[in-house]
């Protein structure tokens, strides 16, 4: 079993050892995306801590460092490799929820979108610096995952909260619909300018769900009469929110504030609680991103907009003509607008860009 392992049972307790690399799996087999060696090692001496009730030491520190990063570029099968298929299925979840997809089109189309992902240009150079073999992704894991998800499986859902995503460079953005692959066909947006947007939407999502998470407690009433939670697991919410603002100011340690949460609940259970809260949060996050989103536009284009939706029935049929009419008038007697219009159609603004080929701002 050691061997199977980082070399950290030559440096702990066989007890610690073994108890910190089952607290590992357990966050692999929730769908954390634990890829580099910082994310392994952030991860062991928070764990440590739990299962001590201490910090590592500086010189434990560098000693996990160095047995994770040893480990890992000999067997990048064992861990790393998990871990970027728990990245890759949770983007290819958040891009099924983007597109909408129901069940029969996440099985129809789910296998290629997945492969075309493994053969762009970035993504195989991330998989050989990380020296993971491109068929150890699954996309068949990744389809069965969205397709549980879509069905609306709520305990599925709570057992499986967001994980962190990769940094915005490194993220795998989630699948493409019909509008962004034409998009790119015609060279209207370019795969690292959708790529590198999706990772950063990615990214916002994850810290929006992190903070409505951390601000639970203020609506524990409101996820217990929607059904997310039951009244004891509010109270418990409510109490563990209290021992982190005494740890945020100052009145007791991280050390303390560790084990008061330990007394009042174990990992497993505030792990399961967090995963219910991230449930709850989920479509309160979606409209917050959406709105953060918006605040990203230029607001010179507020006027432009504003008439083209004013004018959005042109494409009605029965009235699109006088539509066309009055929006012609408009338009001939304003050229500043008719400038802002027209380098709305260029699609010159980034931001205008994502909006039509169907990505948010």
């Amino acid at each position: 079993m050691n061997g199977s392992l980082p070399d950290t049972y030559t440096i702990l307790p066989d007890e610690v050892h073994d108890q910190l690399w089952e607290r590992i799996f357990v966050r692999l087999d929730r769908g954390d995306a634990l890829i580099t060696t910082e994310d392994y090692q952030l991860a062991v001496e928070s764990e440590y801590l739990a299962v001590t009730g201490a910090d590592p030491t500086s010189t434990l520190k560098e000693l996990f460092r160095a047995a994770i990063q040893a480990f890992n570029v000999e067997h990048p099968d064992r861990l790393v490799a998990r871990g970027v298929q728990n990245s890759v299925t949770k983007a290819f979840q958040n891009g099924v929820f983007k597109l909408e997809w129901d069940p029969s089109r996440i099985e129809q189309a789910g296998d290629g979108s997945i492969e075309r992902f493994k053969t762009r240009e970035w993504v195989q150079g991330f998989l050989e610096d990380a020296r993971i073999d491109p068929s150890l992704i699954d996309g068949k894991i990744c389809v069965s995952h969205a397709i549980e998800v879509v069905k609306g499986n709520k305990e599925f859902l709570q057992h499986h909260p967001p994980t962190e995503p990769l940094s915005a460079s490194e993220a795998p953005p989630p699948p493409v619909g019909e509008d962004v692959r034409e998009a790119l066909d015609e060279g209207t947006v370019s795969e690292t300018e959708v790529g590198e947007h999706s990772a950063e939407e990615n990214q916002t999502r994850a810290a929006i769900t992190k903070r409505e998470i951390a601000n639970a407690a203020n609506h524990v009433e409101s996820y217990v009469q929607q059904g997310f939670i039951s009244s004891e697991d509010g109270e418990k919410i409510r109490a563990l929110s209290d021992i982190n603002e005494r740890v945020a100011s100052g009145e007791i340690n991280r050390s303390e504030g560790e084990r008061l949460r330990n007394s009042l609940l174990s990992q497993a259970a505030r792990d399961e609680i967090e995963s219910k809260l991230a449930g709850a949060v989920d479509y309160a996050v979606r409209f917050v991103q959406t709105f953060e989103a918006m605040k990203r536009m230029s607001t010179s284009n507020d006027e432009a907009l504003r008439f083209l939706i004013f004018n959005k029935g042109v494409l009605d049929e029965g009235k699109g003509g006088e539509t066309m009419e009055r929006a012609a008038s408009e338009l001939a007697a304003d050229s500043e607008l008719l400038k802002e219009v027209i380098n709305i159609m260029d699609r010159s603004d980034q931001e205008i860009r994502m909006i039509s080929v169907g990505l948010p701002p």
